[in-house]
């Protein structure tokens, strides 16, 4: 969905997100979420391949001094993600043999979407307990000087990166909120369903 928002909007009536605004959905350097490790991770590689000699980098020095900049803020992400799953067993072998061939490729073709077009949904499953969110009270009308890179939670972040998203969070719900909270996801649906094209809404 992030890919047709970011390159064809113009295809699409409306976006609607369900517990799926993870970092590779909508990537933003404010966002305090481990899951954006991997991303800057694969974008570091891209620029380490560069580096390597008979590459045609035209200008290796520049691109060293990119790298060398990003190593603290990549230790700090890969610290992050390290210890939001310290209590995630490692795979068996058994496991890792069992995972598709192709999500290698998959993983090494993502993409940062920083900016999505169209009308968007997205509703957030909110586990127990308060969201992790180091600006209190953080909105979409924060200013840049309010905020500060990897303090904010994603869905703030989202609200700031993309305001005219709809993001609607959903506290005690499962992954599967469609299922833990059917009636609320047909209410936000309907509701933005609503705001969109008439004609959209009369085929529902």
């Amino acid at each position: 969905m992030s890919r047709v928002s970011t390159h064809h909007p113009e295809k699409v009536s409306g976006f609607i997100y369900l517990d799926a605004m993870f970092p590779y959905a909508y990537y933003s350097e404010l966002s305090n979420d481990p899951g954006k490790a991997p991303l800057d991770v694969l974008e570091l590689r891209k620029k380490l391949d560069r580096l390597i000699p008979g590459s045609g980098e035209l200008h290796p020095r520049q691109v060293a001094r990119e790298v060398i900049a990003d190593l603290p803020r990549l230790q700090r992400e890969l610290t992050v993600w390290v210890d939001a799953f310290k209590d995630i067993p490692e795979p068996t072998d058994e496991q890792l043999r069992a995972m598709p061939p192709t999500l290698r490729e998959e993983c090494l073709g993502m993409e940062k979407y920083t900016s999505l077009n169209g009308p968007i949904l997205a509703i957030i499953a909110v586990p127990a307990g308060p969201p992790i969110t180091a600006v209190a009270g953080a909105s979409a009308n924060a200013s840049k000087e309010e905020t500060a890179r990897g303090s904010l939670s994603q869905a703030d972040a989202l609200k700031y990166g993309v305001p005219s998203a709809r993001v609607v969070q959903i506290p005690g719900a499962s992954h599967f909120v469609f299922r833990s909270h059917e009636a609320d996801v047909i209410r936000e649906m309907n509701l933005f369903l609503d705001g969109l094209a008439p004609e959209i809404g009369s085929q529902r």
